[in-house]
């Protein structure tokens, strides 16, 4: 632990001179206020408002939420600390919380709610699903051991053993624990990755603080036994993402906040040097593949597992963004506490990516995600080493066009959640809020989810993606356009245009039209084959608007029996496109490649595909990044 107690120092030290340095340069150009003042920030308005709310209500079955509401309260109440009372509201807090658990059945299926939407999600046991890492991180950082000794108080500190060792004994098996089967999947990713951290988690605080004798686990393993085991699982689990391009469920609006918690956990509070180190490295890439594909905060990558209601809504990683690199609003909800209060933060390089917005004149990202089940795994574990999602993101500092490049086949050769619900299309960036077009089938009927409903092509600044029918998907209804509201459109031809700040954007179907009694957010395409062209372009690239109509009418569509063929805008080259058939897109004759040669490819993250080495570069500054 004297790692975290020199972290939480210097720290404390920073802070102490954080205010006196804001009154320097008073007629300076407003910048964002030093990292540990923002994190200060951060930390109060968890405090002010804590999200969910912690109000649980009296019935048998209360959500999950309020229980992080007030898990969260009281992560930042004793981070902050400021007074006894503070410290005794935190207390408080965690006691709520715990009465809260302890008063669920044993064997309930505890709903969460989640923010915005309040619509259930999976069923998950009463401690896994985000609740355990967030009493873990109020024990291991707030206990009797910890670099802020005294401040979780010992009644506290002795009901979450009890309640841990009641959990842990039942549900957490060795067997489980094989580091060979790191792409075995129970449930969802997060999920997955939630049951391991706990089991971990609570073999770390009971090793340590045994509150039974001789504790033995259902299964006949000893607390020793248990956290060797997911240890061990633990950092083959992140070197094998590492190697293998990283996360399957890559910035979900809903998941990946939850996901991350986990790894700030490990590097955090692993008593394994080797594990914390993984942990650290392994965000420290997140970081920088988040920094790469963001425009002042907005991330604009692709995305899984992102619901139509909050694509909008929740952008991934923005409030985490403001604490590290002072991007956007000082905004970090409850669900973000945890985060806020890690002694982690990104290295000085992958700030410099991060902050290099301005300077944007356009490059390419591009990285190898994995989805592809094993044949005799009855779809509940990936091949890792197969890959089968290429990201393609082109990113300008008014824009990011981002798409997931799949190979046309069928929804059952992938692990579910590797193809539900993604996103990809165009964010912009202007005045207020960003603004978003993407082409995505609508979902068909009351469901909420659909698996594999898009393929597509993309080069530069130029998109052409295709809705994949039954029965190769599940749950894709009509083919759509999707609009924010605060964009206004014209036609011009056969082209939609719109612009916002300093792009100009325009799409059309390669054949038929858009259905006239559409909404004016969701443009459906009369003709559910029809492949659509999305066309971004930077302001600066045309003299006026008139230009850039004048640029798409020149640019050459061909639409034949078998394939269409469109030259793009820019540098984007020709790109043929078979909607009728799973033979691959091609750019200028070549055929995409669904099985590159590398993870990460962009000029600010490079690895090649399996190797475990990864550069994080800007400009003649390296930094190395080593999961062998």
């Amino acid at each position: 632990m004297s790692r975290l107690k020199t972290a939480y120092a210097l720290l404390s030290l920073l802070l102490s001179f954080a205010l006196p340095a804001m009154a320097q340069g008073q007629n300076q150009p407003p910048q964002a206020p030093p990292l540990e003042q923002r994190r200060t920030t951060a930390l109060q308005l968890a405090l002010e408002r804590p999200f969910p709310k912690p109000a649980c209500p009296t019935e048998a079955d209360p959500g999950n939420g309020c229980i992080w509401g007030k898990l969260g309260y009281a992560i930042a109440a004793l981070s902050l600390a400021r007074s006894n009372a503070e410290v005794k509201a935190g207390n408080t807090a965690v006691r709520e919380a715990l009465a809260t658990i302890n008063g669920l059945p044993q064997d309930m299926a505890v709903r969460a709610r989640t923010p915005r939407t309040n619509k259930k999600v999976q069923p998950t046991d009463r401690l896994v699903f985000f609740t355990a890492g967030l009493i873990e991180r109020l024990y291991f950082q707030f206990g009797d051991k910890s670099p802020n000794p005294g401040r979780l108080d010992p009644a506290n500190m002795r009901e979450i053993e009890t309640l841990m060792w009641d959990h842990a004994r039942h549900a957490c098996r060795v067997r489980e624990a094989d580091p060979t089967r790191t792409w075995h999947y129970p449930g969802s990713e997060n999920i997955g990755l939630f049951h391991s951290t706990t089991c971990w988690g609570m073999a770390e605080i009971l090793s340590a603080n045994p509150t039974c004798s001789p504790c033995t686990y259902d299964d006949g393993s000893t607390l020793q036994q248990q956290l060797h085991a997911w240890t061990n699982y633990l950092s083959q689990y992140i070197r094998q993402r590492a190697r293998y391009g990283g996360l399957v469920e890559f910035f979900s609006p809903t998941y990946y906040k939850y996901t991350l918690q986990n790894f700030y956990n490990l590097a955090d509070f692993s008593s394994d040097s080797e594990l914390r180190r993984l942990a650290s490295s392994f965000l420290d890439v997140l970081w920088a593949e988040w920094a790469q594909e963001q425009v002042g905060g907005w991330h604009g990558g692709s995305k899984s597992r992102a619901y139509d209601t909050e694509i909008e809504n929740q952008s991934v990683g923005r409030q985490l963004g403001w604490l590290y690199f002072g991007l956007g609003n000082s905004e970090v909800p409850g669900l973000m506490v945890s985060m806020a209060a890690s002694p982690y933060q990104p290295p000085p390089i992958v700030g410099k990516i991060a902050s290099n917005a301005a300077k944007r004149t356009g490059y390419v990202v591009q990285a190898q995600a994995g989805g592809l089940v094993t044949p005799t795994s009855a779809r509940r574990e990936i091949d890792g080493a197969a890959g089968g999602v290429v990201r393609y993101a082109y990113v300008t500092s008014s824009f990011v066009l981002a798409l997931s490049e799949v190979p046309r086949i069928s929804w059952e050769r992938w692990i579910p959640f590797a193809r539900q619900n993604q996103w990809g299309g165009l964010t912009l960036i202007g005045p207020g809020p960003p603004q978003y077009v993407f082409a995505r089938p609508l979902l068909s009927g009351k469901n909420r989810s659909s698996y594999n409903d898009l393929w597509g092509v993309q080069s530069y600044g130029t998109q052409i993606v295709q809705k994949i029918p039954a029965p190769l998907s599940r749950n894709a209804g009509r083919m759509a356009v999707w609009l924010s509201n605060d964009l206004k459109t014209e036609r011009d031809g056969e082209w939609t245009i719109t612009t916002w700040g300093d792009s100009y954007v325009a799409f059309r179907p390669a054949f038929g039209d858009i259905d006239r009694n559409s909404a004016a957010d969701k443009l459906v395409m009369n003709d559910d084959t029809a492949p659509v062209i999305i066309q971004a372009a930077l302001k600066s690239e045309f003299s006026d608007l008139a230009a850039f109509k004048s640029a798409l009418r020149s640019a050459t569509l061909e639409v034949r029996n078998e394939f269409i063929r469109f030259r793009g805008l820019g540098k984007a080259g020709t790109l043929t496109f078979f909607y009728k058939s799973d033979r691959v897109p091609e750019i200028d004759g070549k055929p995409l490649d669904f099985s590159p040669p590398f993870s990460f490819d962009s000029p600010f993250l490079k690895a090649r595909w399996g190797e475990g080495v990864v550069t994080i570069r800007y400009g003649q500054q390296e930094l190395i990044r080593d999961f062998r």
